[in-house]
């Protein structure tokens, strides 16, 4: 089953991960959750009912607390999956982990980068969406350097972009707009996140 924020990023989420496990022979189920959910439990019975195997939960905001929150209420004992927003550590804590075992799909991050951040601002920051912003103004400031400024060819520079070391590693765009980003996986054990393959 997926449950997802029912915004554009939780409905992309969604049909990437859909597709993918569809095309391996897998069956899926859907459901959504607001920005602003205030109660899922009904929700949850509905998906707990046809005996899910795994769950993979995407979104953020209030609502993503509430759907990982009001899971720890149930008996499901299956594979959860959630994406990058649980390595918030406000999140993270919020949710108690949500439960030993949890498999969140993050990206390996420059540990530099992180470093001279807390240096210089004196706190831990949310990471990767400090990341997500530094890539996303690092990218449009290549486009700007290997064009002319204008916006016609500044979207035709995003194009050629390739491994430009950011702060998700090497960075690359295809011609369809898609980024490649170094993805990686990594498990809740007491309440903290540690590498898969530990």
């Amino acid at each position: 089953a997926i449950v997802y924020v029912n915004d554009e990023y939780g409905q992309s989420s969604m049909t990437a991960f859909k597709n993918k496990f569809e095309e391996n022979g897998g069956v899926v189920f859907t459901e959504t959750f607001s920005i602003l959910e205030k109660d899922f439990r009904t929700q949850w019975q509905k998906i707990l009912h046809n005996s899910p195997m795994s769950l993979f939960i995407t979104g953020y905001g209030p609502g993503y607390l509430t759907v990982l929150k009001q899971l720890r209420g149930t008996n499901f004992d299956g594979l959860i999956m959630t994406d990058w927003s649980l390595t918030s550590p406000e999140y993270l804590n919020a949710t108690g982990g949500v439960r030993d075992g949890t498999i969140v799909v993050t990206v390996n991050h420059n540990a530099a980068f992180e470093k001279r951040y807390q240096d210089k601002y004196k706190k831990q920051g949310f990471m990767i969406n400090v990341g997500y912003s530094y890539d996303t103004l690092l990218c449009i400031w290549e486009a700007y350097k290997q064009s002319d400024g204008s916006v016609p060819n500044m979207v035709k520079a995003f194009g050629i972009i390739k491994n430009l070391p950011g702060f998700m590693g090497n960075l690359s765009i295809t011609s369809s707009g898609d980024v490649t980003v170094n993805y990686c996986l990594k498990k809740v054990v007491s309440g903290q996140l540690v590498p898969l393959n530990e």
